[in-house]
């Protein structure tokens, strides 16, 4: 079966962080810009490795579905900035992770998009650290679609020193960004394409090891939507397995059954020839028996041949039967005729019994299937 890791983060972030703090068990982590619980969230490997932390997201929506899926985290409905107050946030509907209070972002991006025009919370992250911050911050994550430079001057830096700091920059804002955590003592260890890595230069020996290719190559990484589908086909498979197993099962005992009712049948088949042959047999006995047999009562005698339908044979039992009762009032009510076919009879209709229940059976155990 495929070893793989699963990534719920948009570029691999989750893994690459793992990989960094891979000796940290259960740490604490800040996500700015947390936008989703599970859809390309950061966070949401570590949070199932035992981690918490707080997670700031200005969309009231957003917000109210990391307040469902994430109890253990502190869930601020804010957003960051280098001074605190109140600001427009342009909230996209159609556009996942493009909301922005960056009044440079939302010029870029114009008007010819849908969106609503919010009035949000601001707060620094200095503020956020001193109420919610345990004492070690072991990564901060910060994606706020161009405001990554007034995020960080928020912060005060000699008393809050996240280990490692993970920032979107893919704006023109990169060069701001190098500066500040530059300015203070942080080290750029790595750089995806999309985020830059910072190591708080006093964990640089610790952590500045980190090699890329052992934490990405090592083993497969499969997004999480990818993993999803994997996971619902390995199901799939598996009930089919289960299926033809089962099928394979029934196949076995329906044939099982089908050779039961074919000895069965050939058994009944002869059985029915002997149970013939002794009825006839028995016939011809009570037809030779002398009138001294019944008391002098002479009765007629019963005429049946080996291929005789039942109709014709039970209307001459009758006859036979009434002629003795009307012979012989004070005797037996029972005729002979009648001891003889319903003893035959009895034995025959337990065997067509059994035949019964064996179809019946195999009637069940089709439709429970």
């Amino acid at each position: 079966m495929l070893d793989y890791r699963i990534s719920y983060a948009q570029n691999r972030e989750d893994i690459l962080l793992d990989g960094i703090l891979k000796d940290v068990d259960k740490g604490f982590y800040i996500d700015v810009g947390a936008n989703h619980p599970i859809e390309l969230s950061v966070t949401k490997l570590f949070y199932d490795k035992g981690w918490h932390g707080i997670n700031i997201e200005p969309i009231a929506e957003s917000h109210s579905l990391f307040m469902a899926a994430r109890p253990r985290d502190v869930n601020l409905n804010i957003a960051l900035s280098d001074k605190p107050g109140e600001a427009k946030l342009r909230y996209y509907p159609d556009g996942n992770g493009v909301s922005t209070i960056s009044v440079r972002q939302q010029d870029k991006l114009g008007t010819s998009r849908v969106y609503e025009d919010r009035l949000v919370e601001i707060d620094m992250l200095a503020s956020v650290m001193k109420k919610h911050a345990s004492k070690t911050v072991h990564f901060l994550k910060i994606d706020v679609e161009g405001l990554e430079p007034e995020v960080l001057k928020g912060n005060d830096w000699t008393l809050y020193r996240p280990w490692v700091v993970c920032i979107e920059s893919i704006h023109d804002e990169h060069d701001k960004i190098c500066e500040i955590m530059s300015d203070n003592k942080y080290i750029l260890l790595f750089d995806d394409g999309i985020n830059k890595y910072f190591l708080s230069s006093e964990k640089w020996y610790s952590l500045g090891q980190f090699s890329y290719a052992d934490t990405v190559l090592s083993r497969p990484i499969v997004q999480a939507s990818v993993a999803r589908d994997v996971r619902v086909i390995k199901d799939i498979n598996e009930r089919l397995a289960f299926a033809d197993q089962n099928n394979q099962t029934v196949k076995t005992e329906l044939c099982g059954i089908i050779d039961d009712y074919r000895t069965l049948r050939g058994a009944t088949k002869l059985f029915s020839e002997a149970i013939n042959r002794s009825f006839l047999f028995g016939i011809e006995k009570l037809n030779t028996k002398k009138p001294a047999d019944y008391m002098n009562v002479k009765t007629q005698t019963l005429d049946v041949g080996a291929s005789e339908d039942i109709e014709s044979l039970l209307d001459k039992i009758r006859n036979y039967d009434k002629a003795m009762l009307i012979s012989k009032p004070h005797q037996d009510k029972t005729p002979l005729a009648y001891k003889l076919v319903k003893t035959t009879y009895m034995v025959f209709e337990g065997c067509m019994n059994k035949v019964a229940r064996s179809l019946l059976r195999m009637i069940k155990l089709v439709r429970t299937r």
